[in-house]
């Protein structure tokens, strides 16, 4: 009976350990992380939005289709659609809309939650261009790490699929830290 026990609680263990590694997140509290972008150019970018996510939300993809709601930011200079759709997307932890433009060579800095293990996408749409700032799905640090990436161009083509501007220089520099 004793080593039935033992056999079915190592068992059980095992799973709860083999759960944690396969969803790659061992908690499920959120956690605050300070994002600051710095503007290096001399472009005006509008409505800044970030959101902290699951590897299964895509907030966009190089290669892929913009959404509409990407659309409508670009177009219309509008971050509603797209906060919108952010935050009736499945696995989106967190929505952060900046509510005013980055203007050059200025800072915008803000505090987001997120799970450990989660990711963070960020779009900063140009005023009155169709090109936009972005990062896809970057891996929020762990363990009160700071990591620092540079946002590429990117403008949806012809077809409307995403598409990185390589021919231009990086514009954005976001650090985040785990608070």
């Amino acid at each position: 009976m004793f080593r039935k026990a033992y056999v079915t609680a190592t068992i059980a263990l095992m799973l709860v350990v083999m759960g944690a590694a396969m969803t790659g997140c061992p908690q499920d509290i959120l956690e605050p992380y300070t994002v600051t972008i710095e503007n290096l150019g001399d472009v005006e970018f509008n409505e800044v939005i970030a959101a902290t996510h699951s590897c299964a939300a895509t907030v966009f993809r190089e290669g892929e289709l913009a959404s509409a709601a990407l659309i409508s930011l670009l177009t219309e200079s509008t971050s509603t659609a797209l906060e919108d759709a952010l935050n009736s997307m499945d696995g989106v932890q967190e929505v952060y809309v900046a509510g005013q433009p980055l203007t050059a060579f200025n800072t915008l800095e803000f505090t987001i939650q997120g799970l450990p293990c989660a990711q963070l996408s960020l779009i900063a749409g140009p005023i009155g261009d169709p090109q936009f700032a972005g990062l896809d799905a970057i891996q929020l640090p762990r363990d009160d790490a700071t990591r620092v990436y540079y946002a590429l161009l990117y403008a949806p083509n012809d077809t409307n699929e995403v598409e990185a501007l390589t021919s231009s220089s990086t514009m954005l520099r976001v650090t985040i830290t785990k608070n």
